[in-house]
């Protein structure tokens, strides 16, 4: 699959996914301007592009060019398998002491990456009774009535009534539910109808320059072997050359006398901000 074939597929197809190596600024002898562009590689994990699986792409791009910009964060895959192994612990039909407390610990787990994770940006700040009553009160539930796919309808509702309704109507009198969801729909209007502020537009800027030298195949190598990298930098340094020399055939150049800087992040002009910094790509 060639870059043409490729934009083919993207078009009609759907859109891939890429991850940022190097941001640099290349400035050629023959150029006034200088050449602002990022080293990117089409990921594994895409969307409707199934042919890309079974081949690696590495391209320049121009950083002008780069309008959306998608930040995976492995909290989000954390918090997925903490609940798996939490879900296969809720289906025994046995507990014993043991199992209760690594229940326990399970759901604990969880709940403190599934919290930190959706708190700030839950409108009720996550203050769904449901959520209370598994994380407080549903091993002690299981200790006095059983495994859980043992429960008839009718035990659920006597729990919701004990765990639910009677702790929420104590403190806040009556129509606890009511009053909650009530709350939430006025915050939720609240926040449809709120203003927001218009980002003006700013041309694209450079936070801190992490290399400055002229083009050198020993350079690039001296780079991609420094073990003070993480991987995905050695991987763009890897790549740096081949990458770089189909790019400035388009333009009918070549890298001799060439000089490059990278940066550790660009502010775009619609204000995000594309980062390629080890700090930042192996941060949680």
């Amino acid at each position: 699959m060639n870059i043409e074939e490729l934009s083919d597929y993207q078009t009609d197809n759907g859109i891939c996914y890429a991850q940022t190596l190097l941001i640099t600024e290349i400035r050629l002898p023959n150029k006034s301007t200088p050449l602002h562009l990022a080293l990117s590689e089409i990921t594994p994990f895409v969307y409707g592009c199934p042919l890309l699986e079974l081949v690696e792409l590495y391209n320049f791009i121009e950083i002008e060019a780069i309008e959306d910009i998608v930040h995976i964060i492995s909290h989000l895959s954390n918090v997925y398998v903490k609940w798996n192994e939490m879900y296969l612990l809720s289906r025994l039909e046995n507990f014993k002491e043991s199992d209760l407390q690594d229940f326990q610990k399970a759901i604990n787990d969880w709940g403190n990456i599934f919290i930190k994770l959706f708190r700030d940006i839950s409108r009720s700040n996550l203050k769904f009774s449901k959520l209370h009553s598994w994380i407080y009160h549903i091993v002690d539930t299981i200790r006095e009535h059983g495994a859980i796919n043992g429960y008839t309808t009718e035990t659920y509702e006597s729990l919701h009534k004990t765990y639910v309704k009677i702790p929420y109507r104590l403190s806040n009198k009556k129509n606890v539910e009511k009053q909650i969801m009530e709350n939430i729909q006025c915050r939720a209007i609240v926040m449809r109808n709120r203003v927001k502020k218009t980002k003006t537009p700013v041309a694209f800027t450079y936070t801190a320059k992490l290399f400055d030298f002229n083009f050198s195949e020993a350079i690039i190598n001296e780079h991609r072997d420094n073990l003070k990298l993480n991987k995905n930098m050695s991987k763009g340094f890897a790549k740096f050359i081949d990458c770089l020399n189909s790019y400035l055939k388009l333009l009918n150049t070549t890298s001799e006398d060439c000089r490059i800087k990278i940066y550790s992040s660009v502010t775009l002009k619609n204000s995000a901000i594309l980062r390629a910094v080890d700090n930042f790509h192996d941060r949680p």
